[in-house]
């Protein structure tokens, strides 16, 4: 697994983490660990629900055509 390292972060937002990871029984760690997945996870289903609603509204605007493949071999064997 890869390691980060923040630094320069103010004193009042460890110190809030800290208590967090605290009242949630895990260390500091793994309570951000876990913030870290769940923001990421957000962010990601965010992004799939923006994607499946841009296919739907291109699937309404542009419906799925029928396969002209018969009609094109029909014509060839028509002109043999």
């Amino acid at each position: 697994m890869a390691e980060i390292r923040v630094r320069n972060l103010p004193d009042w937002l460890v110190s809030w983490y800290k208590e967090s990871a605290e009242q949630h029984g895990t260390t500091l760690e793994g309570y951000m660990r876990q913030m870290l997945q769940e923001s990421a996870l957000t962010q990601q289903a965010a992004c799939a629900s923006e994607l499946q609603q841009g296919l739907n509204e291109l699937a309404q605007k542009y419906p799925v055509m029928s396969d002209s493949t018969l009609v094109i071999h029909e014509v060839r064997d028509e002109r043999s």
